[in-house]
């Protein structure tokens, strides 16, 4: 037979002590450090700065427009030059075309003298023109034409019917009669060439003339006399025309550009960002030569701005675009205009022109240079003028100031403190300054509490202005202390928020400083809280705040706790008796169970002859976790300590107790566990 037995698991309570919590809580610990002054004797004081307003008065106030020139020109600007073109029919011409006899008698008679006698149906013979000097072909808009015909012969001449036609179509361009020329005379006649088409390419023909000859007086036979035709002409306007253009500009527009700056009165301007924009669009078969220049305009090496650029010819039928923008980062202007006695007004200059190549292009009145050009997205890094007299009007509500964040409730009662508002004015503007409202907020509570101080709110006051070379900013202080103001009742609420309403009036008094205020990249209206209190005071349930991490995350098998007995050790460095409360927490910080160790409370520290504590005042208190309320503890990630203050003042001692930088409450949580081991089989 074979025998077996069973073992039974073996399970006994042991108790078991071991530390939750510890740490301290100090007046250094329960204020930001950067907040926290400790002085000589080692005594706190509470420095605080807080910027309320940080204003760019150049962003806020100034805003500079674009200068935007479009300039759109065509057919109609190009011009041709005037021209003048001669043609001669010598005497000897004539008589060749006359023939026999008469023809034949006048080339024999050359170099002699002898009467002429009459002659009839004279014909000069097509004489071709060679005006492509003026142009190949155009047609014209507006235009004329002189024509000045010169008898150089010895004899004078009736009857003249003079024809100047186009060769390609035999279109007349002129047609005139003269009756009479006598001589070495001169006849003028004009033609108007509007709507005319013209070729290059003309001929000339006097198709008919006469000559009652000499009268019977000898005269002077010299076949190379000659009967001269000029023609000129002047002031073409074109529908279209296939030529050699002169050199001409297409634009020239020299002007002060200005500036509606709507009261500021600006005289110089340094640029921190911005650019000169140039849009051309060519349908020209021609080169366009391009000049802007602002000559007020220079950089840090004294350059000016100039800017030249070719635009190239357009193809038949078609366009060339140029679209570029040229920085101005760092350009100084000078605002005072072509005269330098102006405001708000930079002169400058663009020049668009065709120069002569020599080359025959063709242009219709369809062709032009559209030109886009000027100033934008200008921001500035320095202005310097009359800035004008502007009213500013601020008001806002800062938030989160983290002065006191561990205090949770409770009131203390400040002896001393000043609180100071400083304005730092980083423009060169005159102004007065209304501060309307100041109110200290605590959004825990919903205390607030508004500042009361009859020599600065709702009182203008003069802030001073900034100067430059060197930039120097100026500092207007409004101190506030317990003898002018409440300032220490705004403090006392434990404000999270600070609410602000102030006016602010640029140069009341006009233009006083002569054009001298000026703004640089440095220049901001800040407003500063400055805050130093002396941490002297009266503590009335004074609540303070802070978290630690638990201990029992690091207890194995924490399931098998049941009950036990919490113990606070406590060494209290403060001249305030302490309520001492625990809230375990989970990693979301909800409450998950509390024990309350307030009654009896944790005595003060005892103040020496000298109003200090130098040696901390003991205390334990002991609590019962039943097992159900350990449950809830066992859960906890976090511990939250808050302790509940009430100052104890002593005999020869203020009621207002100071604040020394090594006052501190030194705690330990520690539990008496009863545990259950289940050393298994």
């Amino acid at each position: 037979m074979i025998l077996s037995c069973r073992k039974k698991d073996t399970m006994w309570d042991v108790a078991i002590l071991t530390p939750l919590v510890q740490g301290e809580l100090s007046i250094v610990d329960l204020l930001p450090d950067s907040i926290t002054q400790i002085n000589s004797d080692e005594s706190v004081t509470l420095v605080f700065r807080e910027n309320l307003l940080s204003y760019n008065f150049a962003e806020e106030n100034i805003s500079i427009p674009d200068t935007i020139v479009e300039t759109f020109v065509s057919l109609d600007s190009l011009q041709l030059s005037d021209r003048t073109i001669s043609q001669s029919i010598t005497l000897g011409e004539v008589a060749i075309a006359l023939g026999f006899p008469v023809g034949t008698f006048i080339i024999l008679s050359n170099g002699s003298e002898t009467p002429i006698d009459p002659i009839t149906g004279l014909s000069s013979g097509e004489q071709e023109i060679d005006a492509t000097s003026f142009f190949e072909a155009a047609t014209l808009e507006e235009g004329f034409l002189d024509i000045e015909v010169v008898n150089g012969f010895p004899i004078p001449l009736t009857d003249i019917n003079l024809q100047i036609r186009n060769a390609s179509d035999d279109a007349i361009i002129v047609d005139e009669f003269v009756a009479y020329i006598a001589p070495g005379e001169t006849f003028l006649s004009t033609t108007d060439l509007a709507g005319l088409t013209v070729d290059g390419n003309l001929i000339a023909e006097i198709a008919d003339f006469s000559s009652p000859g000499s009268s019977g007086m000898d005269v002077l036979i010299d076949t190379s006399d000659a009967l001269v035709i000029t023609m000129t002409a002047y002031d073409m306007s074109l529908f279209e025309a296939t030529a050699i253009f002169p050199a001409q500009n297409l634009v020239n527009n020299q002007s002060n550009i200005l500036y509606d700056m709507g009261g500021p009165e600006f005289t110089e301007m340094t640029i921190k960002s911005g650019e000169i924009i140039m849009y051309i669009v060519n349908t020209i078969q021609d080169s366009i030569h391009i000049e802007y220049n602002i000559p007020g305009a220079v950089d840090p090496f004294g350059n000016s701005i100039s800017i030249i650029m070719v635009v190239p010819p357009a193809p038949p039928d078609g366009s060339v675009i140029i679209d570029e923008t040229f920085p101005l980062e760092g350009y100084n202007v000078d605002l005072r205009g072509q005269s330098g006695v102006q405001y708000n007004t930079f002169y400058n200059e663009f020049i668009a022109r065709i120069d002569s190549t020599g080359e025959v292009v063709t242009i219709s009145k369809e062709d032009s240079i559209q030109v886009i050009y000027g100033l934008q997205n200008i921001v500035p890094q320095e202005l310097k003028g009359y800035f004008g007299q502007t009213d500013i009007s601020e008001s806002d509500t800062i938030g989160n100031l983290g002065l006191f964040d561990k205090i949770a409730e409770g009131s203390i009662n400040l002896e001393d403190g000043t609180v100071n508002l400083v304005i730092a004015n980083g423009v060169g503007i005159e102004g007065d300054v209304v501060i309307k409202k100041l109110t200290a907020w605590n959004s825990r509570t919903g205390q607030k509490v508004d500042l009361s101080a009859p020599d600065y709110i709702n009182v203008p006051v003069p802030v001073q202005r900034a100067y430059d070379n060197p930039f120097t900013i100026g500092y207007t202080n409004f101190a506030l202390t317990p003898a002018n103001s409440n300032i220490l009742d705004l403090i006392e609420v434990f404000p999270d928020r600070l609410i602000y309403e102030l006016d602010l009036e640029v140069n009341p008094d006009g233009n006083n400083y002569n054009y001298q205020d000026f703004l640089n990249a440095e220049s901001r209206i800040d407003l500063f809280l400055d805050l130093e209190i002396p941490l002297e005071f009266v503590a009335n349930s004074l609540t303070l705040v802070d978290e630690y991490d638990s201990g029992l995350n690091a207890i194995e098998n924490k399931q098998d706790i049941k009950e036990g007995t919490f113990t606070l050790f406590i060494d209290n460095g403060f001249p305030f008796e302490a309520g001492i409360k625990l809230d375990f927490l989970n990693m979301i910080d909800e409450v998950l169970a509390s024990v309350d160790l307030a009654a009896p409370p944790i005595v003060a520290g005892e103040l020496n002859a000298d109003c200090r504590v130098t040696v901390p005042a003991y205390s334990e208190r002991s609590v019962y976790i039943s097992p159900e309320l350990m449950q809830e503890i066992l859960d906890a990630d976090k511990v939250r300590i808050t302790a509940i203050f009430d100052t104890q003042s002593a005999a020869g001692c203020n009621e207002a107790v100071k604040v020394y930088s090594d006052y501190a409450l030194h705690f330990q949580l520690s539990a008496d566990f009863e545990y259950t081991i289940n050393l298994g089989n």
